[in-house]
């Protein structure tokens, strides 16, 4: 490209004051270029080369979104002396002053960043080998593992401005999900996948050209919101040692034992354990003693039934024992607890669209 010849040396402000809401509506900022080779054939398409990298009209300044190109001038130092130095002096407007582009919160948000985070979360299901996320995580016996693992989420941020809408009121939005489904410079997200992970507010005022006369008052709004596709509910083992049995809506511990096999003057003890409660193991228990007082040639027998109380034992939606899952038919069933508040976030008037093109 004919541009390589300039080098971009520094940039600076001429004029302008303070780039805030209410410091002057223009700025004038100066693009300081040196050219490599001074040569006199290299110097007369100067001038050329240094048009092309006047920025374009309308487009955003780079160190602050709200102001656009308005118009531009470029030339060199001093063509007198060969001065090496040239110059594009680029005069930003504010754009919430021009009127074409409407009120300032009306403008496109700005000051996009994209990152991700990690963040530890307890880790209770596994994938399989279908990449089906339905394997519990348990030990060799069957128990779940009490463990948290690290998962990366997306993370994005913007600052906009919005109208009547008060500093004071972020708290209420502070670590909140959507509640409904939201759009955001042209994407969607179903409710409950995004979290603001921080948010901030300025009340602002525009002046008009007296320079203390407010034009219009809003506010500037710094959003950052990371996304979890799966949303932020903590999805917990549904397992206890406790459950609900029969028609009875209180929870008891679960007793585990192994039940009896009566032969005539033997008795076996089943491989897998019974689980009930301690109604159900006074019954066994009962018959069991019974028969041993029957049968003195039995040997080797324990005085009663021994037990254990039951640990980590999956359950239903009911409460009760869920021996589907406990032997393996389906997977370990999973309650899932909403980690934060849900919010509609209407009233944050979040920019749905991006409504010109920034550079």
């Amino acid at each position: 490209m004919a541009t390589n010849n300039l080098i971009l040396e520094q940039t600076a402000f001429l004029d302008g004051g303070k780039m805030d809401e209410s410091g002057k509506h223009t700025l004038t900022k100066r693009f300081i270029y040196q050219i490599r080779d001074n040569t006199p054939e290299k110097r007369k398409r100067a001038i050329f080369d240094l048009e092309m990298l006047v920025p374009a009209k309308g487009s955003c300044m780079s160190d602050d979104a709200r102001y656009t190109l308005k118009s531009a001038n470029w030339n060199c130092y001093s063509w007198k002396n060969d001065s090496v130095k040239f110059f594009i002096d680029a005069l930003y407007q504010r754009a919430s002053d021009d009127e074409e582009n409407g009120k300032p919160w009306n403008l496109s948000p700005f000051n996009f960043t994209f990152d991700t985070v990690e963040q530890a979360i307890a880790f209770r299901m596994a994938y399989d080998e279908d990449n089906q996320r339905t394997i519990p995580v348990v030990n060799s016996a069957g128990d779940p593992i009490d463990a948290d693992t690290n998962e990366i989420f997306p993370q994005f941020g913007f600052s906009y401005y919005v109208h009547n809408f008060d500093a004071s009121d972020v708290f209420d939005f502070s670590s909140s999900v959507n509640e409904k489904p939201q759009t955001i410079a042209g994407r969607s997200y179903p409710p409950g996948t995004l979290l603001i992970a921080s948010i901030s507010a300025e009340n602002l005022i525009t002046y008009e050209d007296d320079g203390y006369t407010p034009k219009w008052k809003y506010t500037q709004v710094n959003l950052s919101l990371r996304y979890n596709p799966g949303g932020w509910g903590r999805k917990l083992l549904d397992i206890g040692n406790r459950a609900r049995f029969g028609n009875s809506t209180k929870s008891e511990l679960i007793y585990q034992y192994y039940a009896p096999i009566y032969g005539e003057s033997t008795v076996e003890f089943e491989e897998i354990p019974t689980l009930t409660n301690a109604q159900g193991y006074y019954s066994a228990n009962r018959d069991y003693r019974a028969w041993l007082a029957e049968h003195d040639d039995a040997t080797g027998c324990p005085a009663q039934l021994p037990y254990e109380f039951a640990e980590n034992i999956p359950l239903t939606e009911e409460g009760k024992i869920n021996t589907e899952a406990l032997y393996g038919t389906i997977p370990y069933p999973e309650k899932e607890y909403p980690e934060y508040k849900a919010k509609n976030w209407h009233q944050l008037d979040i920019p749905t669209e991006i409504k010109r093109r920034w550079r």
